[in-house]
């Protein structure tokens, strides 16, 4: 079966599925359909019309043997490279910046909790909270320990520092914050406004250890307006593993209050 349509310009072999494109009686263009093309019918690759009434294929609004389709050359990949490699070198430091950032204020935000749950603790029983590692829910400063006046919680959750390395191999539980009343150097020596005097030996405070250098004395930076090791203000910075300031490890320690078990006189 066969029709044709001349004056017009289109002609259509049914048999073979096969459309021709005349203009001037020539012919310009053969097209097969695909089995895809034959159950959607000729309209979705003949739509264009042309003023005398022929018809023009995709093909057609594109240099004549070219597919419209084109990939990318090599020149478009290189210069796609170097400007996600430019802004990489823009984006990445900033990123990593914001993440330290957020990372300071999270540890000296826990700081701050724990010496005001400390304090609350002791303004409601008279007596301050036992020493202890901050590991769970289960603590004085979540549930009663059994003390007159105990109102509690006095903290709303509980964290490990984000500055710790996990694969610290030293001590019991490196990163995680706790409080001392033992009357330990570290953490009841307190040169509180950094005269060289000490003006605290029976201290308490909430301490946290395994920081690397970098880290801690950053902390105290920001709460001393200082960046140095020992005694000084209100937040001591010790080392206590390595034999080096830059492969060493170290425990920050901040004053809370006074626990009434002094060590001797250091000043």
């Amino acid at each position: 079966m066969c029709f044709l349509l001349r004056g017009g310009s289109l002609g259509l072999q049914a048999e073979g599925f096969h459309l021709w494109d005349y203009r001037e009686d020539k012919i310009m263009k053969q097209r097969a359909f695909t089995p895809l093309e034959k159950t959607t019918g000729f309209s979705r690759w003949y739509t264009d019309f042309y003023a005398d009434g022929g018809l023009m294929p995709p093909s057609a609004k594109t240099v004549r043997g070219q597919s419209s389709l084109t990939g990318f050359t090599l020149m478009e990949i290189i210069v796609v490279i170097a400007v996600i490699g430019v802004l990489s070198a823009i984006i990445a430091p900033n990123a990593f910046k914001a993440i330290r950032k957020a990372q300071v204020v999270r540890t000296l935000q826990s700081f701050k909790n724990i010496k005001q749950a400390t304090l609350s603790y002791y303004v409601d029983t008279g007596t301050w909270v036992a020493d202890h590692y901050i590991l769970d829910a289960t603590g004085p400063f979540f549930r009663d320990p059994g003390v007159v006046g105990w109102d509690g919680p006095y903290l709303e959750n509980y964290q490990r520092s984000p500055f710790v390395s996990p694969g610290l191999p030293v001590g019991s539980h490196p990163g995680w914050y706790y409080v001392l009343a033992d009357s330990q150097e570290y953490n009841s020596t307190f040169d509180l406004d950094g005269d060289g005097n000490f003006e605290i030996n029976d201290g308490i405070s909430v301490c946290c250890y395994g920081f690397p250098a970098e880290d801690a004395y950053r902390l105290d930076e920001i709460i001393d307006g200082t960046s140095q090791w020992g005694y000084h203000g209100i937040m001591n910075v010790i080392r206590i593993f390595g034999t080096s300031p830059t492969e060493s490890y170290y425990l920050v320690s901040m004053f809370i209050g006074q626990n009434g078990i002094p060590r001797p006189d250091r000043s």
